[in-house]
């Protein structure tokens, strides 16, 4: 009776142990690699690298020796900004199943504050001086500083301080437009505001020249070749590096296209499309059960 009683016992443990056996909750760990992923990196010359994670899934489970490998898939919103944001922790999300593909393609958005473009601008502009000859009127025409500003509609106006013959300021807007051969950023269809256009038929015609849209529009031009090839080079070397110890990513961006430019009020957002391969190896945490 007694090892009848023992028996019976012993064979509802064994139960109790098969539903639990094997079942582990990996969740704190997973929640460190999340921290990572939150965290604000820095990209000498660019600005900073904010990958925004959203959610994470499990792609497959390998079980190889006595290693238990486990391929895990990341959305995120990846931007690139010049000027640091806030850095926002979370709670690692609750992981979910599905067959992924291998590799990331994604869309990155860089953003540009418009002051670092106004200081290339005016680097270049400042001080110009040219003489305008229209007919009798020969006035000497001179520009101060120029400034970049979104009109949120899809333009940007060029704001212009100018002296010579005539002090004021006058405003001009343009489409901003990216060339994926040359690579070149430039404002293209040039034209005097509204408002500019009724003061300068009223208050001095001569102002009224297509010369002064051809100059600044020709020094409103930014080769951006070497921003992609330096975000290229900066990126490859974020996603091959160790984040904290027993953690490291390896990693490679394959391709990099701009693919739309958004002139916001505040800032210049330029979208790019971005693919490339990633893999984030935890190596030397302890994932005892």
């Amino acid at each position: 009776m007694v090892m009848k009683g023992l028996r019976s016992e012993l064979d509802f443990a064994k139960d109790e142990l098969i539903k639990n056996y094997g079942i582990t909750d990996i969740r704190s760990k997973v929640q460190l690699l999340w921290d990572e992923l939150c965290k604000i990196y820095t990209l000498p010359g660019l600005g900073y690298l904010q990958l925004n994670p959203q959610r994470m899934q499990v792609n497959n489970l390998l079980a190889q020796g006595d290693s238990l490998k486990i391929f895990m898939g990341l959305s995120a919103k990846p931007v690139v900004s010049f000027e640091k944001p806030i850095e926002v922790l979370s709670t690692v999300p609750y992981l979910q199943t599905v067959n992924g593909q291998s590799g990331f393609n994604i869309f990155l958005d860089a953003v540009l504050n418009y002051d670092s473009l106004n200081s290339l601008l005016n680097a270049n502009i400042n001080g110009r001086q040219f003489d305008i000859d229209k007919g009798p009127v020969k006035k000497k025409f001179v520009i101060k500083q120029c400034k970049l500003m979104g009109a949120g509609n899809e333009k940007i106006i060029v704001k212009v301080v100018f002296g010579g013959d005539e002090e004021g300021t006058a405003y001009l807007v343009g489409k901003p437009v990216y060339d994926e051969q040359t690579k070149m950023f430039e404002i293209k269809n040039m034209e005097f505001d509204i408002k500019t256009k009724d003061a300068l038929l009223k208050a001095a015609d001569w102002l009224f020249n297509r010369r002064i849209l051809s100059v600044i529009s020709q020094y409103t031009r930014f080769d951006l070749s070497q921003y992609i090839n330096n975000a290229k080079t900066m990126m490859n070397a974020q996603l091959n590096k160790e984040w904290i110890p027993g953690i490291r990513s390896e990693g490679v961006v394959n391709d990099l296209k701009l693919t739309g430019i958004f002139p916001l009020q505040q800032q210049l957002i330029i979208r790019s499309n971005c693919s490339g391969y990633l893999a984030v190896k935890v190596q030397t945490i302890p994932f005892s059960f």
